[in-house]
């Protein structure tokens, strides 16, 4: 850092005055007003500007030059005539387009970390409930394992969802690891375990592991701590049990699939036939065991072009043709599009932000009371809840065969019994937090005389009505109701997914590409996805902009 300068009043008999810029002395020329840098604030350099730029000035008298000073600091002032100059413009500029360039996720030139982790922190530690932190670990282009998390806590009488860090596990990926990452960003920021409550994570054994789990490590040291398995993930396990002739059906359409889809030859031929035939859609599908979607898109892919799949098949004189002509395995297929897309829209519903435990157990109730008439209406040979099974048994008049209806209910059967399995240990908590105005309540409960006072009030019945999210409404009784508010919230700060941290994973995948492999993402995946504004004015304060000389 070069050396700041200081201003002398003997500088005024070369023709120059005394300017600000960034907080250090600068000189200014009564001559042509331009500035000099505080770096060539010495004799030598003002006497070259003065000889080259002002030829014949050198004999000015001191005492007109004076007189100049006087009159050029009182009336040649743009903050004279009521004009106030923004500060720093080119670098408030440089820090914004940086803020813009990382929250595309483009490459960039500047490095300045816009917001600092200890922002967020500070937060977590006023916050008036513990919080709650998902955290999830996964491999990038470079094949580095980075560890994202999380954390959900209260702000300003509204639960918050913000990005916490994201590190690079640089050896081994075990729970040990993990929680000496975990305690380290603490340590650093001043946090420490009291200040959280709940752990989410995925179904990975260093994660959730019984005996050597982080959860497990974590809550052995801090038994307040509570955790669970992310219910998207439960939600995705819970509806890939198949029985064997339903099974048979996928693995001849994931077949047929790849045999048009691998192959660029065959996926270009089998698009310019669907074109040919009007088809809306002109490729299939990869199917993706590991992706939560892929089942139910890849197989209504397949259904709407199973005329187009037949004659290309037929054509490549591919055995697997003459599927496609069996009605019975027309009408598994039809099956497995309708419940997989059935599936796949209540997955969705449990994936976004804001998504609380009561949310996922409302989603779960309602697909179970709905299997209960999917059941009942199978066992009655009505198709009505599978529109494209029903579609194809009318256009065709034909019924449901019997052998088909029986894997239908075993597959029902066995989904529920999964899902029961998988979010067996999620019980509703509390039944009031989603309605305490028609939910009976034991009285002999520890919130009992709070809920019970709480359930004649007209004011509450009207803000609760009028709520902007249950969390808000919760929290904004912690005054009046403490105990009840205390329960409530406790429950809602919990994550009950890890979709924050699929979604950091896929921002991470657009910031890390193969071009940039060996990018530290650390601050780029910070700006890309944390919802916390950065200060820029904030930072002008203390970063002087580039000047010329």
């Amino acid at each position: 850092m070069s050396k700041i300068r200081q201003w002398n009043d003997d500088y005024v008999s070369l023709g120059f005055t005394k300017v600000k810029r960034n907080g250090v002395d600068c000189a200014q020329c009564l001559h042509c007003s331009i500035v000099i840098s505080n770096a060539s604030l010495r004799p030598s350099k003002l006497k070259i500007h003065r000889d080259k730029k002002h030829q014949g000035k050198s004999t000015d008298d001191i005492g007109a030059l004076s007189v100049k000073r006087a009159r050029y600091d009182q009336e040649a002032s743009i903050v004279h005539f009521g004009f106030v100059p923004e500060e720093n413009p080119a670098l408030l500029c440089s820090y914004e387009v940086a803020y813009r360039i990382a929250k595309c996720k483009k490459p960039h030139s500047i490095a300045e970390d816009l917001i600092k982790p200890c922002a967020v922190c500070s937060e977590i530690k006023q916050s008036m409930v513990q919080a709650s932190i998902q955290l999830d670990e996964s491999t990038d282009i470079a094949l580095q394992s980075h560890l994202i998390a999380f954390a959900r806590y209260e702000k300003e009488g509204n639960m918050k969802e913000e990005f916490l860090f994201c590190n690079n596990l640089t050896n081994t990926t075990t729970a040990v690891d993990v929680k000496v990452i975990v305690d380290s960003f603490f340590e650093s920021n001043g946090l420490s375990w009291k200040n959280f409550k709940h752990i989410v994570t995925d179904g990975a054994p260093a994660m959730v592991g019984v005996k050597g789990g982080f959860a497990t490590l974590v809550k052995k040291e801090w038994p307040h701590v509570t955790s669970s398995h992310c219910s998207l993930h439960r939600y995705a396990l819970a509806s890939k049990t198949l029985p064997i002739p339903l099974m048979e059906v996928m693995d001849i359409a994931v077949k047929v699939i790849n045999f048009i889809r691998a192959r660029a030859k065959h996926h270009r031929i089998f698009q310019l036939l669907a074109k040919e035939m009007g088809a809306q859609h002109l490729g299939l599908l990869f199917h993706t065991k590991v992706r939560w979607l892929s089942s139910g898109k890849c197989i209504s892919r397949l259904y709407e072009l199973k005329h187009e799949a037949e004659i290309f098949l037929r054509e490549n004189e591919n055995n697997l043709h003459a599927h496609f002509s069996d009605k019975e395995f027309v009408i598994k297929l039809a099956y497995l599009a309708d419940v997989f897309s059935h599936l796949n829209e209540i997955n969705l519903s449990l994936q976004g932000r804001d998504v609380t435990v009561c949310d996922v157990q409302d989603k779960l109730a309602g697909l179970s009371a709905r299997m209960t008439v999917w059941q009942a209406r199978i066992k009655a040979r009505c198709t009505a809840s599978f529109p494209l099974l029903d579609e194809y048994l009318k256009v065709n008049m034909i019924e449901l065969p019997v052998c088909i209806s029986t894997s239908i209910l075993e597959h029902l059967e066995a989904v529920s019994s999964e899902f029961r399995s998988y979010f067996k240990d999620a019980p509703l908590h509390v039944a009031w937090c989603r309605d305490p105005f028609n939910t009976e309540v034991d009285p002999m409960a520890e919130e009992a005389e709070e809920l019970a006072e709480l359930k004649v009030s007209n004011a509450i019945k009207i803000a609760f009505k009028n709520r902007d999210c249950i969390s808000s409404f919760w929290l904004s009784l912690r005054g009046t109701y403490p105990l009840i508010s205390k329960i409530a919230s406790v429950m809602l700060v919990q994550f009950p997914t890890t979709y924050l941290c699929e979604s950091g994973f896929s921002d991470l995948v657009t910031i890390k590409t193969k071009s940039r492999n060996r990018l530290d993402v650390r601050s780029d995946i910070r700006l890309a996805v944390s919802k916390t504004e950065p200060n820029i004015k904030g930072l002008l304060r203390h970063i002087q902009e580039q000047v010329s000389h």
